[in-house]
């Protein structure tokens, strides 16, 4: 299950998906499969989309990661898995890597912290080179998150984010596309590639909504996500491929399998969310759950088509 907001902060409804099993991703309908060959979060080394522009990342990036303390701790880079080369895209149309205060023409911050989802302008800092996004209570004793957008939107591409986030109940890290104009979801499509509610953070789900009921394709990857690690997407017109610290996993969609699934309406952007929740998707906040609960982005790289 999942939902999601734009930069605007709109909320919306979504359906609830139930039994999401490691090893395998259902369709929010029966009109729909996942795409044969990609039917999970593990690695597929010998399946790959239809599509000149497909990235052959070096598949070598296996090396356990180390953890992070929360916060925003001083550099070096962070250790894990390590960022691969991202063949057969161009240059990268962005390469943030938040070494600087948020720049207002490249990234919307949200700042809601009354809506349904209460979010923060204040929950959100760049810090020794890392974007943190904190999940606590305020000021005024209200329990809120963050997130951003970013305002490059453009139709087809590849992104990728290199991130962790803390342990604690009650909130859920978001990374996903959003469509250009609010009103045309669901029919114009989201993309969820990490979205991980669980408190432990031991995996992530990945979602692709599609049609005007909100159909879904879903699956999940498993990791330590209060570790580093890097995810990405690329959407294509032929695909929607996932990404792990460099792999390409089973889970997706092709013109071959799940092609009704690959959004095509209009553009699309990136969001980086830490959202509060307490419901049947994200576990209520309770004891174990720290005060303070931050997420953390390295770095961010967006490709054109």
């Amino acid at each position: 299950m999942s939902w999601r907001f734009s930069r605007k902060l709109s909320a919306f409804s979504a359906v609830l998906i139930t039994s999401l099993a490691i090893s395998s991703c259902s369709a929010g309908t029966s009109t729909a499969k996942p795409p044969t060959g990609h039917v999970d979060g593990t690695p597929a080394a010998s399946s790959t989309p239809d599509i000149a522009h497909l990235s052959r990342l070096d598949a070598s990036a296996s090396a356990s990661p180390s953890a992070t303390p929360s916060g925003a701790p001083a550099r070096p880079v962070p250790t894990g898995p390590p960022a691969t080369t991202t063949a057969g895209w161009q240059r990268p149309l962005l390469t943030e890597n938040f070494t600087s205060p948020l720049r207002d023409s490249i990234w919307s911050v949200y700042d809601d912290p009354n809506g349904d989802t209460p979010r923060s302008e204040d929950a959100v800092r760049v810090a020794n080179g890392y974007l943190n996004i904190t999940g606590g209570f305020n000021s005024s004793g209200k329990d809120v998150s963050g997130g951003v957008g970013s305002r490059i939107d453009q139709k087809y591409g590849r992104w990728e984010v290199r991130f962790r986030v803390d342990q604690g109940a009650g909130y859920s890290a978001v990374l996903l596309l959003w469509p250009d104009n609010d009103s045309d979801w669901p029919q114009a499509g989201e993309v969820d590639f990490a979205e991980i509610a669980n408190a432990d953070r031991s995996r992530a789900s990945m979602f692709v909504h599609y049609g005007k009921e909100n159909h879904q394709l879903s699956g999940k990857m498993t990791a330590d996500f209060t570790k580093w690690h890097t995810v990405a997407v690329e959407w294509t017109p032929a695909h929607v491929a996932f990404y792990l610290d460099g792999k390409l996993l089973r889970f997706g969609a092709n013109k071959t399998t799940g092609a009704q699934a690959i959004p095509e309406m209009e553009p699309m952007h990136l969001a980086i969310q830490l959202d509060k929740g307490c419901d049947d998707w994200t576990p209520c906040r309770n004891s174990s759950t720290p005060p303070k609960v931050v997420m953390q982005v390295d770095w961010v790289k967006i490709y054109g088509f």
